[in-house]
């Protein structure tokens, strides 16, 4: 009884979690003011998972010219490294929602402060504040049910998802694919679309989606 009580307070704190990291990354893309950044904070708007939000984030390091005396190219591959071990991770099913979490928030303010620092930016002492207070939920009292679950675990508000959305996929299928925070196109939708009417056809259909991406 105890169990089943503190895994319904459990999932709204894990929700707070990743509501509160994409609320960041998405803060940043903003303040960074870039067409990376637009993109990232949209992408953090329809993330429903850490491994998503994780994709994101790597996509705007991707996209945001550094000065390397500002971050040294070798101390980002051991960013980047940190940041490939949650989405990989995940798609083994090695890596908690705990541990995903505590890397996503550490590769998250590792990146701000020096992308910011390159722009000349301060550091918002509220964002900041976001990222002490996910630091404190993970410390809280439901660590050990956080270590229990995946680290793709859905939970935190996002966008509704469409009606055809890779999200909706099994975890497994997902994990397999590689699918985790893909947006299709109208033409993977519509595949997919496809696939769930033809028995036996999804197996040929999501190879194709992964090929594409």
């Amino acid at each position: 009884m105890m169990e089943g009580a503190e895994l319904l307070e459990a999932a709204p704190a894990a929700g707070a979690i990743v509501d509160t990291l994409r609320h960041l990354l998405s803060v940043l893309g903003a303040l960074l003011a870039s067409s990376a950044g637009q993109t990232a904070a949209q992408d953090a708007s329809e993330a429903r998972s850490l491994p998503a939000l994780a994709k994101a984030l790597r996509r705007l390091w991707f996209g945001t010219p550094l000065n390397p005396e500002v971050w040294d190219t070798k101390e980002q591959a051991i960013w980047l490294c940190r940041l490939l071990a949650l989405t990989e991770g995940c798609r083994a099913g090695l890596v908690s929602f705990y541990g995903a979490a505590v890397l996503m928030v550490d590769a998250l303010a590792v990146f701000a402060e020096y992308t910011l620092q390159d722009a000349g930016l301060p550091l918002d002492e509220a964002w900041a504040t976001g990222a002490y207070a996910v630091q404190d939920m993970l410390r809280g009292r439901h660590w050990e049910q956080f270590q229990r679950w995946p680290a793709d675990r859905r939970c935190g508000g996002g966008a509704a998802l469409p009606l055809l959305s890779a999200d909706r996929l099994p975890c497994a299928m997902r994990r397999a694919f590689d699918l985790e925070g893909v947006r299709l196109t109208k033409a993977q939708a519509a595949g997919l679309g496809v696939a769930m009417m033809m028995p036996g056809s999804m197996t040929l259909a999501m190879g194709g989606v992964g090929a594409a991406l």
